[in-house]
């Protein structure tokens, strides 16, 4: 990532969640894909975690808000409803 080479980026943090699976490394899969132009990979790799892992919240949340920043509104609406519904007194959430 430092070096600016994202799809490289993303395939290694493609390994290392194979070898360790891990929220915060998921998110660096995510940013990477995101970053090289892939936003269709980065997303569905998202997804997919969520799908294996539904209470994760940290990701739903870095989910909501990459897709907000990126335009992607009717992601960000359903990962935001998803939270809300999980976290009703959340202000960040509910904002």
């Amino acid at each position: 990532m430092a070096e600016k080479q994202y799809a490289a980026a993303g395939k290694a943090y493609d390994a290392a969640l194979g070898v360790a699976r891990s929220s915060g490394v998921l998110m660096k899969v995510h940013a990477a894909y995101s970053a090289a132009g892939q936003a269709a990979q980065a997303d569905s790799r998202a997804l997919q975690w969520l799908k294996q892992s539904p209470e994760d919240r940290a990701v739903r949340l870095y989910l909501a808000d990459a897709s907000l920043k990126s335009g992607n509104y009717k992601q960000a609406i359903d990962q935001y409803e998803q939270l809300r519904s999980a976290l009703p007194d959340n202000v960040l959430i509910l904002n």
